[in-house]
Parts: C-alpha cells; structure tokens; sequence
C-alpha cells in the first residue's frame, strides 16, 4: 500500500569520516533511505530540518543532485 509523504528536499550524504556519517544516519534515521543505486538520501521535510542538519552536522557534505 502506497501512501503519501510530504518532503522539501532530498539530498545525497557523504562524509572523509566514516564515524561522523554513520552517528548522523543513526541519529536521522526516520529521515533516511537508498537510491536505488544504493546511495544513502536524507529526506528533509521542511527547509528548516535540512538547515538544522547542515548546522549541526558539519562533517557531512549534502549534495542536491545524485551526480556528485
């Protein structure tokens, strides 16, 4: 069963550090998914929560385009 989701934006991660990346998709779990490449997404729902995780995740690069 389908069923909508309201989202902003959708953002390819990656981090140089391999802990900071795996402590920010544990701690944006309910806001993460794969590409079917198997790529990790953050999938924000409002401007406000992607700029947050820019803010507070400095390590991580947010790429808007899955051409990086």
């Amino acid at each position: 069963r389908w069923e909508p989701v309201h989202l902003h934006k959708a953002c390819w991660i990656e981090a140089e550090n391999a802990e900071a990346l795996e402590n920010f998709k544990k701690r944006k779990y309910q806001y993460m998914a794969k590409d079917t490449e198997g790529r990790d997404v953050f999938l924000a729902d409002s401007g406000y929560v992607l700029s947050m995780a820019q803010q507070d995740f400095e390590d991580i690069k947010f790429h808007f385009t899955s051409e990086f």
